[in-house]
């Protein structure tokens, strides 16, 4: 259901005609979050979990499911990639994989993604392990190793000499250098 949640976030809109009566359930639900916020009972944080998800589903379920012309469009399948990136990073998939996932070949996956991007899958892929790194060696002090590991390499060296080659610096040298810890480098632009 999560996927169907986060396609639904990634719509610039939902429409729907509301029911009365469901308009006025969703609104009990609201007060009842809101009352759980505000009173701090003992166990709030867990009601309020819950209260959210329920709200949630509902909204899924008003939803429209998107007809195949929508959910294939090439801002979609470059949306749904993204989300498959984020989800996967650390499996490192092959490019295929993640095609295979989105139900189009390879190239078409490579074709939409240089025509909404202006870049390759494995461009972005690259791109979203350096960011990640980047904020590993900046906010916490694991070792090389571990944020190799973290990331899915099994050679720390083998992470060094990709680091370096997208970078142009070592991991090391980034982590020394506070002129290299510029980690603001968003995806928020992407499709």
């Amino acid at each position: 259901m999560a996927d169907s949640l986060r396609s639904i976030i990634m719509l610039p809109f939902v429409s729907t005609d509301l029911d009365r009566g469901f308009a006025e359930q969703f609104h009990r639900g609201l007060d009842r979050l809101r009352a759980e916020i505000e009173g701090e009972q003992p166990g709030y944080l867990e009601v309020m979990r819950h209260h959210t998800a329920v709200l949630c589903i509902d909204i899924w379920r008003l939803t429209r499911p998107l007809d195949q012309a929508a959910q294939n469009s090439d801002r979609m399948v470059a949306v749904r990639f993204l989300q498959l990136v984020e989800k996967n990073l650390r499996a490192q998939w092959p490019i295929a994989r993640y095609a295979q996932e989105l139900q189009i070949t390879p190239e078409r996956l490579s074709a939409i993604l240089r025509k909404t991007t202006e870049r390759a899958p494995l461009a972005l892929i690259h791109a979203r392990i350096i960011q990640e790194a980047n904020v590993l060696l900046a906010s916490s002090s694991m070792q090389i190793a571990d944020i190799a590991e973290n990331l899915g390499f099994s050679d720390p060296a083998y992470f060094s000499r990709f680091y370096k080659r997208m970078t142009g610096h070592s991991p090391n040298r980034q982590r020394r250098d506070p002129a290299n810890q510029n980690t603001g480098t968003t995806f928020a632009a992407w499709p």
